[in-house]
């Protein structure tokens, strides 16, 4: 089984592991507690809403009786909602092929999941992906790439096709959810006073935006001293930091 389909096989034990009563009946609690230290507003339920007559008909809509049989529902929803999407992400096909390419790499073994994509020489992967697995001991996607990229150059070309097949899982998306949020980020990026913002400088600011964790992580000082050191002018303008 591939490290993805463990994950997403574990995700969906902890969802219905969730979908219980009593776990409820914890977070309500919780929350209730949480209500009455930080002196906040009492938990009520909503102001509810006649649905549209075509939807309900001629009978009354339901009306919980108490905050907690309203939040019940509104969880039990949330629960059942988040397992539907997961399950349906599993049975996609694209899921399925990224599934597969992701288990040749980390068995070692090359079948013909991997002939759909011309740039992997299929004869020398399969001799340097079962070197590279006796070599290595990695148990994901992540580790995998560490290992490479942690691999003086001589080690790196000895296992070029490797490479490939772990920049392909790398950057093929198994679902358009982080597509979707680049895009969404656009309207915070390119703003008003940002309108003569090219599409080149555009690409780079979104990729910064989206992987902001790894740009956290960054020191910006290096950065700057970095810069400051390319050429000789620079180092007379701006000194070191």
């Amino acid at each position: 089984m591939s490290g993805t389909k463990a994950a997403i096989d574990n995700v969906l034990q902890c969802l219905a592991n969730c979908r219980e009563d009593d776990h409820f009946a914890r977070l309500y609690t919780e929350a209730e507690t949480q209500v009455e230290e930080l002196d906040l507003q009492e938990i009520q339920v909503p102001r509810q809403r006649r649905p549209p007559r075509r939807y309900s008909g001629p009978a009354d809509a339901f009306q919980a009786q108490s905050p907690m049989e309203y939040f019940r529902a509104e969880y039990y929803k949330l629960i059942d909602t988040a397992t539907s999407k997961l399950s349906d992400v599993v049975q996609q096909e694209g899921a399925k092929v990224y599934s597969a390419l992701e288990a040749c790499l980390i068995s070692g073994r090359v079948d013909e999941s991997c002939l759909p994509y011309p740039e992997l020489d299929i004869e020398l992967l399969r001799v340097q992906l079962q070197m590279f697995r006796q070599q290595f001991d990695y148990t994901s996607i992540d580790e995998a790439a560490d290992v490479l990229r942690n691999s003086v150059p001589e080690v790196q070309q000895l296992f070029q096709q490797v490479d490939l097949l772990v920049r392909l899982l790398l950057v093929i998306p198994v679902t358009s959810c982080e597509a979707e949020r680049s895009f969404s980020s656009l309207r915070r990026l390119k703003t008003w006073l940002r309108s003569t913002m090219t599409q080149h400088r555009l690409n780079h600011v979104a990729i910064c935006s989206v992987h902001h964790d790894y740009i956290d992580r960054l020191n910006m000082k290096d950065l700057a001293n970095a810069f400051a050191s390319r050429t000789d002018r620079r180092q007379l303008s701006f000194g070191k930091f």
